[in-house]
C-alpha cells in the first residue's frame, strides 16, 4: 500500500534536478541524511534505492577483490562484513541469496553470474514489496534492462542473454510471448527499439536514461509529499549525477568502454 506519511519539510528541501546539471552533484544517500525524520517503514523502502551499492560492496567482500569501498550505500564496511557472515540481514532477499545460492556455490561461480543471481532476488523482492510505486518502478527498470540486453544480439553485438534478471517476471518480452509485449509492458517499446538504431553507445545510454527520467517525472506527480516522491528524487539524483559527471568530463576511450560495459547494469535501480 502507499505510505500515508507526509514529509513536506524534506520534499521542500530537495534540490531541483535535471539531466543537464551544470555541476557535479555531491554524493548523497537521502536515507542516511534524513533517517531521523522518516518513519521506519518508509526508511525501509528508501534504503532499497541504495542497496545496489551495498550489493557491490558485499560482492567485493565475498570475492575478496580488494576494490575500494563504495561510500554511498546504506551500510558501513563493518556492517557489510556482518551481512556476509550472517550476523545482519537487512532484507529477507539477502538471506535467500545466501541460503539458495552462495552457501551452495560460493566463489566457484563467476562474479557476473553471482551478481545476476543476487539481482534476481533483489528484483523479486522489489516486485512484491507491497508499495505500488516501488513495484511499478522495479517492473519498469527490469523490462528496460532485459529488453535492452536482448537488443545486443539483434544488432550483431555480443549475446548478453545470460545476464537477464528475473526473466520469468517479464517473459512477455521474449519468445512466443513477444506479440503481447506492447500490451503488457510498461516501457515504450517502439521508442526503445528506435533508440537502438543509434550506433553511438553514449547517445543510446543517455536516451535510455531519459526514458527512465520521464517515467519518474510522470509517476511522482501523484505522490507529492510522501516517501514515494523522495524515492523518485533519489533515483533521479542518481541519473543526474551520472550525466553531470560525464558532461563535465567527456568519456575518453577507456571511460566509454567502461560505460558500455555497465550500460545495462541491473544493479542500478
Amino acid at each position: 500500500m502507499n505510505s500515508p506519511n507526509q514529509y513536506e519539510g524534506i520534499v521542500s528541501s530537495l534540490a531541483n534536478l535535471s539531466m543537464e546539471m551544470p555541476d557535479i552533484l555531491p554524493s548523497l544517500n537521502l536515507a542516511n541524511q534524513f533517517a531521523d525524520f522518516i518513519a521506519p517503514e518508509d526508511l525501509y523502502l528508501l534504503r532499497l534505492v541504495y542497496m545496489p551499492t551495498d550489493h557491490a560492496n558485499l560482492l567485493n567482500y565475498l570475492y575478496q577483490l580488494q576494490q575500494d569501498y563504495l561510500p554511498n550505500g546504506n551500510f558501513t564496511q563493518t556492517q557489510i562484513t556482518q551481512i556476509a557472515t550472517g550476523k545482519l540481514t537487512p532484507y529477507p532477499y539477502i538471506d535467500e541469496f545466501f541460503i539458495n545460492h552462495w552457501h551452495h556455490n560460493g566463489s566457484s561461480h563467476a562474479y557476473a553470474e553471482t551478481e545476476t543471481e543476487l539481482n534476481n532476488y533483489y528484483y523479486s523482492f522489489l516486485l512484491t514489496c507491497g508499495n505500488p510505486f516501488v513495484e511499478k518502478w522495479a517492473r519498469f527498470t527490469l523490462e528496460l534492462h532485459n529488453f535492452s540486453l536482448l537488443q545486443y544480439k539483434t544488432h550483431g553485438l555480443p549475446d548478453f542473454s545470460a545476464q537477464l534478471v528475473a526473466k520469468n517476471e517479464v517473459a512477455y518480452l521474449v519468445g512466443k510471448y513477444q506479440a503481447n509485449a506492447e500490451q503488457e509492458s510498461l516501457i515504450p517499446l517502439a521508442q526503445v527499439i528506435e533508440i537502438w538504431t543509434h550506433e553511438n553507445p553514449l547517445v543510446r545510454e543517455k536516451m535510455l536514461d531519459t526514458v527512465k527520467w520521464q517515467f519518474l517525472q510522470t509517476e511522482q506527480f501523484f505522490y507529492y509529499f510522501t516517501i514515494e516522491h523522495i524515492i523518485a528524487h533519489a533515483l533521479q539524483r542518481q541519473i543526474a549525477s551520472r550525466w553531470a559527471m560525464l558532461n563535465r568530463q567527456p568519456a575518453h576511450a577507456q571511460g566509454l568502454s567502461k560505460l558500455v560495459e555497465n550500460a545495462f547494469n541491473p544493479t542500478r535501480l
